[in-house]
């Protein structure tokens, strides 16, 4: 494991600290954010229940439309909350933060998918993008070990319900402290 897939958790915990010190919510930017926030969580919760780690390729669901989903839903996330807590330099802090951690995280977990998946992981690779999704994919051939609907019991056992509520928390606290 890297220094920077050691540090991702610390840092983003460390990042929402000075969300929840600094930020000084507005209602404009609280309604701007929240969905956004909301979206991320929803992208996070379809892919988690459609994930089966290290048990099959993950090709279904919005694996179809991007590589990395639920980096892609902890972004929108942390954007909207971001975001709703109306200070620029949390905003820049954000968008350089986040990809200086995850980046180069993304690419180490393709090489190790690359060396447990071999061609299939290279074929998929291939065809859907790493992380801005195609709004249009084409039709998806389900490999072996592919979840083709979502389950409850990957959702459950990829514990994202953790993820889930903490979002509900936060908005609820920045709720509060936009008075």
């Amino acid at each position: 494991m890297t220094v920077v897939q050691r540090i991702r958790v610390p840092a983003g915990l460390a990042f929402g600290f000075l969300l929840f010190v600094f930020a000084q919510p507005r209602p404009d930017l609280f309604w701007l954010g929240m969905p956004v926030a909301a979206l991320g969580a929803g992208i996070r919760l379809w892919a988690s229940g459609h994930l089966d780690k290290w048990r099959g390729l993950a090709r279904t669901g919005p694996y179809r439309l991007t590589r990395n989903p639920l980096y892609l839903g902890s972004f929108l996330a942390g954007l909207g909350f971001t975001a709703a807590a109306a200070e620029l330099w949390l905003l820049l802090v954000y968008l350089v933060l986040f990809p200086g951690i995850y980046w180069p995280v993304i690419l180490r977990e393709e090489r190790e998918m690359l060396s447990h998946y071999g061609d299939d992981y290279a074929e998929y690779a291939a065809g859907v993008p790493r992380f801005c999704p195609f709004w249009f994919p084409g039709p998806v051939v389900a490999g072996a070990g592919t979840t083709a609907r979502f389950r409850w019991n990957l959702f459950l056992r990829n514990r994202e319900y953790r993820f889930l509520i903490s979002v509900v928390l936060a908005a609820i606290f920045f709720f509060w402290k936009m008075g």
